[in-house]
């Protein structure tokens, strides 16, 4: 249910409009995220290891910030954790995931960051998700 106020002078519709939009920003942050695990998901239905058991390491690797505001920008991070705990540096482990390699480079599937990002960006999935997050909360979006 919408809550109607009444809104009284600047410093409160910037407080309202800033905290509307940082909401918004968390949800599609999550849609994102979201959408990033599912192609790593995909990735590793694509290969079943025989010389070690999958850790999902790199799932779990997919990290997002809480939204902050300071001053009238208002922000968050999806990345990759780097303190990932392999054999090889983890830069390199990220770099084969993310070129769509398995194991040792010779099985080739879905390079997870750039299907990812491609289907975010074709979908336009932060500015729609951004609108429908504000009509959610009572706002007209045009």
């Amino acid at each position: 249910k919408i809550k109607k106020m009444l809104i009284k002078n600047d410093t409160q519709l910037k407080r309202v409009m800033q905290q509307a939009a940082k909401q918004a920003l968390s949800e599609v942050e999550e849609q994102i995220k979201i959408c990033i695990e599912n192609y790593v998901r995909q990735y590793y239905t694509e290969y079943t290891p025989h010389q070690y058991k999958r850790t999902y390491q790199f799932l779990r690797s997919i990290t997002k910030t809480d939204v902050s505001i300071r001053g009238n920008t208002i922000s968050c991070d999806i990345h990759i954790d780097m303190n990932l705990n392999y054999s090889e540096p983890a830069s390199d482990v990220i770099d084969i995931i993310n070129q769509g390699y398995h194991g040792n480079k010779s099985i080739k599937g879905t390079p997870v960051w750039s299907v990812a990002m491609d289907k975010i960006n074709s979908t336009n999935m932060f500015i729609n998700g951004f609108k429908e997050a504000l009509i959610k909360q009572g706002f007209t979006v045009v």
